[in-house]
């Protein structure tokens, strides 16, 4: 949510969830038709097949069956200049145990080289008890474990990486989440 304040990603739904009971089947039909057209989608085909003969039966098969439809063009997310903090609370409050986790946007998820960067990054640091992260984790007196929520989400609009711990105190969240940020500034 607060890594994507400005897009449509911000709401996991692509809406605001508040406006949901508001949303009339017309309100709803009309989103669909403008949103969910070929126009706005992506084919990708692979194969020793000629471009001019992939468009024609594109056009035979799928577009010809639809009027012209509003091209949308989402914008990149704002990236941030600095570090943003950002607390949420779950239902067990009386739990000591919290989640620390640090994220950040990398390109837009068709830029396939970065893409397979940032996989092998993230596998070089945490895929084994060897790994960097994973080995830092394990040493840190406050934390209990890696986060489950860690990884790599490739299925918005742009490629997210995310880095955590499970720690043991919330007191000793921040002090965690200034100790993995140096950690990552030092790889």
């Amino acid at each position: 949510m607060t890594l994507h304040p400005v897009t449509t990603y911000h709401h996991d739904s692509g809406g605001n969830p508040r406006d949901i009971p508001d949303l009339t089947y017309e309100n709803f039909r009309e989103f669909h038709a403008e949103h969910y057209h070929p126009t706005n989608a992506t084919f990708m085909t692979f194969g020793n097949i000629a471009p001019e003969r992939i468009q024609e039966r594109f056009e035979e098969r799928v577009l010809s069956e639809f009027k012209k439809g509003h091209q949308i063009s989402p914008k990149d997310e704002k990236r941030l200049a600095s570090r943003e903090e950002h607390i949420f609370h779950y239902p067990n409050q009386e739990d000591a145990e919290c989640y620390v986790h640090i994220s950040v946007l990398l390109d837009r998820i068709t830029e396939m080289d970065r893409y397979l960067e940032a996989s092998l990054v993230f596998s070089y640091l945490t895929d084994h008890a060897g790994s960097p992260l994973t080995k830092w984790l394990d040493e840190h007196p406050s934390v209990i474990s890696p986060s489950p929520l860690m990884g790599i989400d490739d299925s918005g609009r742009e490629i997210r990486i995310t880095l955590g711990a499970v720690v043991a105190n919330r007191e000793d969240a921040e002090s965690v989440a200034n100790d993995l940020e140096v950690f990552i500034k030092g790889l």
